[in-house]
């Protein structure tokens, strides 16, 4: 979703998930503001004194991301259906 928003030109908010910083966000570059996550007591149970700190953070980054002016485009090359096609067949030939 984050990639699709990104070809029309939104501005774009996440949180710091390890895809989509290690992915996703350096192809983006400024168009997308990062909010780090709360602590997890599991994989999706945040501490609640976490919470009001995870909740700044996202309010920052919205209003981070509605002040500031329209950017270059970012490069999307790496998320084309023929960039995708090319990685996914390099890995099923290595399967065979």
């Amino acid at each position: 979703m984050l990639v699709e928003a990104a070809a029309c030109g939104c501005r774009l908010v996440s949180t710091a998930l390890p895809g989509v910083l290690e992915q996703i966000a350096p192809a983006l570059g400024s168009s997308l503001e990062l909010v780090a996550l709360p602590r997890l007591m599991n994989v999706d149970i945040p501490l609640s004194e976490d919470l009001p700190g995870f909740t700044r953070g996202l309010e920052k980054a919205l209003a981070h991301s509605l002040e500031a002016p329209p950017g270059p485009p970012p490069d999307l090359g790496p998320f084309s259906w023929k960039a995708v096609f090319g990685r996914v067949e390099s890995i099923w030939k290595n399967l065979i």
